[in-house]
């Protein structure tokens, strides 16, 4: 199985794979009890953008530079901050007609968030709370990371290339306030994981060749050959990949072939 780390669990849950709870609430026979779904990892995004001055409006490329940094409560060792500079905002969002956006990712986060049905019926797309910063150090981290990229935009090599601040603004000013700005306006890199995993950390379907899925006998046989079933292992239980996650999702399915 490989429909993603949304789409693979939302088929282990119809097919009876999943919390009694929820699927006995949606008339699901229970085939295996198991928290699929009740992982989701991933990356917070916040964007802050900027319009471009005139003279400066071709940039290019799409993605100019990307920098890990250590926040001032990383684990040693860790780079847990990303800051992106990119020109994916479409230039109409800005009055100058260019944008460049410094763009600002927590990539080890602790929160974690969850996949359920919505329906059992296959059409209707499942219930996805990302709960992004539900930890108070996920939320400072983002702060900080979301100050890092302001500060980088007013320093000297920059500031002349840009003319403005749309987001957040000039008027958001205090940390407070940038706080409650940022909380409201989050984006997702797009990096979800850690949706099928089974009993004590362990992925829900099998993974790669001769990983067996906790469970019964019922669900001998299955597999999870993307993200989903991403390992939950090592003293702290939610890791994630602080990268992008594409290597990772391909890498099994390109050894089952």
């Amino acid at each position: 199985m490989s429909a993603g780390s949304y789409g693979s669990p939302a088929i282990l849950l119809r097919s009876g794979v999943g919390p009694a709870d929820q699927l006995i609430a949606l008339g699901i026979g229970v085939v295996a009890d198991l928290p699929v779904g009740r992982r989701l990892l991933d990356h917070p995004y916040f964007h802050t953008a900027h319009a471009l001055a005139p003279g400066h409006l071709e940039m290019t490329p799409a993605v100019g530079a990307i920098l890990w940094a250590a926040s001032g409560e990383a684990a040693p060792g860790e780079l847990d901050l990303n800051i992106t500079a990119t020109h994916l905002i479409p230039p109409s969002y800005s009055p100058t007609g260019g944008v460049i956006a410094l763009s600002a990712s927590v990539v080890l986060p602790e929160s974690t968030g969850t996949v359920k049905l919505a329906s059992r019926d296959p059409g209707v797309a499942p219930l996805i709370d990302c709960n992004f910063l539900a930890t108070g150090r996920d939320a400072r981290r983002m702060l900080e990371g979301v100050k890092l990229a302001r500060d980088f935009a007013r320093s000297p090599d920059l500031a002349s290339l840009i003319a403005d601040e749309l987001t957040p603004g000039d008027a958001v000013a205090d940390d407070s306030a940038l706080a409650a700005f940022i909380a409201g306006n989050l984006a997702t890199y797009y990096h979800p994981s850690s949706t099928a995993h089974g009993r004590a950390g362990r992925p829900a379907g099998r993974r790669g060749r001769g990983r067996r899925r906790q469970g019964d006998q019922r669900t001998a046989g299955r597999r999870c050959l993307d993200h989903p079933r991403h390992p939950v292992h090592g003293p702290q239980p939610h890791r994630h990949d602080a990268g992008r996650t594409r290597l990772p999702a391909r890498l099994p399915g390109l050894r089952r072939l």
